[in-house]
C-alpha cells in the first residue's frame, strides 16, 4: 500500500535510518537528528507499506512544472520485489494525481544497485555530470536519468 504523508516525524524517522540516510546524504546533508524535511504544496512524500510496517519512503519535487525529481529510499529487508513494486507505484501516483510528465533521478557513477533500480522503474541515462556531489570529502560523478510518463504503462 502506498499513501502520501505530510508527517515530519515519520518522514524524518524513514530518511534518516541507517539503511536509507548513508545512500542518500552528501556531505551538506544534516545528521539524521537535524532533518528538516521540506512539506509544501507541490511537494509529495508517499510512504510505502507492507502490512502495517513502512517498507519505503519516495519523494518527489517539482524542478521545471511538468518534470519533478524523484528520490526513493526502501529499507533493506524490502528491496528486491518490493521495493521495484513499491517503486512503480509510486510512479503511478505521481502520474495519475500530477502534473508530472517527466520524472529525472540522479545516481552516482559508483552506485551499481541504484543505477539498476532506476532502470527497473523505467528510467534512462540522460546526462552525466562530473564532480556534482561530495560524499567524504571526494567529489563523486553522477548520471541524469530520465522517465517519460507520457510513454509509461502500468
Amino acid at each position: 500500500m502506498l499513501m502520501q504523508t505530510t508527517s515530519s516525524d515519520l518522514i524524518r524517522s524513514l530518511i534518516g535510518h541507517p539503511e536509507i540516510y548513508p545512500g542518500s546524504a552528501d556531505d551538506g546533508t544534516p545528521a539524521p537528528a537535524d532533518l528538516a524535511p521540506s512539506i509544501g504544496e507541490g511537494l509529495y512524500w508517499l510512504v510505502a507499506y507492507l502490512g502495517r510496517t513502512a517498507a519505503g519512503i519516495f519523494f518527489f519535487h517539482p524542478n521545471t512544472a511538468t518534470t519533478f525529481e524523484f528520490h526513493a529510499g526502501v529499507l533493506c529487508r524490502y528491496r528486491g520485489s518490493v521495493g521495484y513494486r513499491a517503486g512503480h507505484m509510486a510512479i503511478a501516483w505521481m502520474r495519475e494525481h500530477t502534473v508530472a510528465r517527466k520524472l529525472i533521478c540522479w545516481v552516482e557513477t559508483d552506485a551499481a544497485h541504484v543505477y539498476a533500480y532506476a532502470q527497473a522503474l523505467g528510467f534512462r541515462q540522460e546526462g552525466l555530470s562530473p564532480g556534482s556531489i561530495q560524499h567524504q570529502g571526494q567529489l563523486k560523478d553522477r548520471y541524469l536519468m530520465g522517465h517519460n510518463l507520457c510513454q509509461w504503462q502500468q
